[in-house]
């Protein structure tokens, strides 16, 4: 059985992925331990360069979608619930099922380097590399579209996956891209992806509408991005550059520096008291 998981893993394919995650779901449900297969996840990633420590890691649409996949499952098998494990493989084979084959481009990863150093000029990488647990940053651009999202953050472990932008051809790769960005400084700053910093609210007070915290989370993602791409070679990327009004951009660009430089932080940090 080892060899065929490994088989399927190296394979990398939609369907040869979603075998592997059946067998896993089949294995849960007659309460066999899947936890035998984590050194194989493990090797896999290691051998993809995928470090426990090095942050930033990218690993390419070759290896990305086995790379993710072996990403979550190293977590999922070692849960000892088997019902609760179960459920888990279970929403990644429906995951995994989204994929289509896809003749959009796909965001390149010298592009992707390129929007990390404009966050590294601001001084912002100590809200990416790691996590509050240590996790280090990690990318994978998987080479297929979605049927229901981009991208995506699963922050319980701290990586960002990419995929080809098949729901709006309106939204360039690049804003997508810093988008996912915006909801991990968000998540570094509350620990929920369903609250944002008070303080961004009273900044930004009378430039939208009340909504839900979860529409006030993305309208947090899209304001981050328009803070560090105004002003760069990607600003033409991002759509919002062309909608909001010059001096909301300037207010969101000063409070995201804020941020950035550690003044916002220690606002928050008194208020809390």
């Amino acid at each position: 059985m080892n060899e065929k998981i490994h088989e399927l893993l190296k394979e990398g394919t939609v369907s040869s992925i979603k075998k592997l995650v059946s067998i896993l779901i089949d294995r849960a449900g007659k309460k066999q331990s899947n936890k035998v297969f984590y050194s194989i996840f493990q090797e896999y990633l290691i051998n993809s360069k995928v470090s426990v420590s090095n942050s930033f890691v990218m690993v390419g649409p070759k290896r990305g979608l086995s790379c993710f996949v072996s990403d979550l499952l190293s977590l999922y098998v070692t849960v000892s619930a088997y019902d609760e494990q179960s459920e888990l493989l279970k929403n990644l084979l429906q995951d995994i099922d989204d994929l289509k084959d896809s003749l959009r481009p796909m965001l390149k990863m010298t592009i992707a380097r390129k929007l990390l150093q404009i966050l590294e000029q601001y001084g912002a990488n100590h809200f990416f590399a790691y996590n509050h647990n240590g996790i280090p940053l990690r990318f994978y651009f998987v080479p297929y579209g979605n049927k229901t999202m981009n991208a995506g953050y699963f922050p319980h472990l701290h990586l960002v996956v990419i995929y080809k932008n098949e729901l709006d051809s309106h939204a360039n790769s690049e804003y997508i891209f810093m988008h996912e960005l915006g909801h991990v400084v968000q998540l570094y700053m509350t620990k929920s992806l369903l609250i944002v910093p008070d303080s961004f609210k009273e900044a930004t007070t009378r430039m939208f509408k009340p909504c839900s915290d979860e529409v006030l989370a993305e309208v947090f993602a899209d304001c981050f991005t328009i803070a560090v791409m105004k002003g760069t070679f990607f600003e033409v990327k991002n759509p919002f550059c062309t909608i909001f009004l010059p001096e909301h951009q300037i207010r969101i660009k000063e409070y995201f520096l804020s941020v950035f430089t550690g003044q916002q932080q220690r606002l928050d940090e008194r208020r809390d008291r």
